[in-house]
């Protein structure tokens, strides 16, 4: 059973990932969506989008601290803003 605390807002998801609103929306739509419907988030009726922060830390390595990939010599991955390195978020539990 999940954790109340393991679903979080948009304004929350962003502001755990270093990432401003609309980046974490624009990676919840399009072709190249990295955040997909029923996998890391929801739209339930009358209640805000919620991610399930345990899918989204799947998609990335996770060993205590949250490391956000960024491509080779800090190119950009699709739908991703120029990133000099990785930057590494501890998870407060």
């Amino acid at each position: 059973m999940n954790a109340p605390d393991d679903y979080l807002t948009i304004e929350q998801l962003a502001a755990r990932l270093g990432w401003s609103e609309k980046t974490v929306r624009n990676k919840m739509s399009g072709p190249d969506a990295v955040f997909k419907r029923g996998v890391h988030f929801d739209s339930p009726a009358g209640l805000p989008t919620l991610f399930r922060w345990s899918a989204v830390l799947t998609m990335y390595r996770f060993d205590g601290e949250l490391t956000v990939p960024t491509s080779a010599a800090g190119a950009r991955l699709p739908g991703q803003k120029r990133i000099r390195e990785n930057r590494r978020l501890t998870v407060n539990d």
